[in-house]
């Protein structure tokens, strides 16, 4: 059965956003600093005797946290994409540390990048323009 819901218990005609996003990684340290080359700054959480993790707010308000893996596997695979400034996508594009793979190479526009992140997760980056508040 499926469920509809009202059309003023949404808040955006859309449909709902997604608000979590939980990845557990190999190496939170590695995996950190990979996505804060992106521009998102992280913080050190532990919710009771739970990990030690890290989480960001992006700027639709979802909630970002990088788990360590620990006994589990990675999360993997996993395909996501950021918007980031353009500045930003320019920086990576030219960058010669990291490898590309052929198989997600062609797979997005010209304007998009795809990278791999530490563990193979692929990340998009699509490049927005920001523009100053009026």
């Amino acid at each position: 059965m499926t469920v509809s819901p009202a059309a003023g218990d949404l808040p955006f005609a859309g449909g709902p956003l997604v608000d979590q996003l939980v990845i557990y990684v190999s190496d939170l340290d590695i995996c950190q600093a990979f996505y804060e080359a992106f521009g998102l700054v992280f913080v050190r959480e532990q919710h009771d005797d739970g990990p030690e993790h890290v989480s960001t707010r992006l700027a639709n308000g979802c909630l970002l946290e990088l788990y360590p893996a620990g006994k589990r596997p990675p999360t993997y695979p996993l395909r996501f994409g950021l918007a980031v400034p353009a500045a930003v996508l320019a920086r990576h594009r030219s960058r010669e540390d990291i490898a590309i793979p052929a198989a997600i190479a062609g797979l997005f526009g010209a304007e998009e990048l795809a990278l791999p992140d530490p563990d193979g997760r692929v990340v998009v980056l699509t490049p927005i323009t920001i523009r100053p508040a009026a």
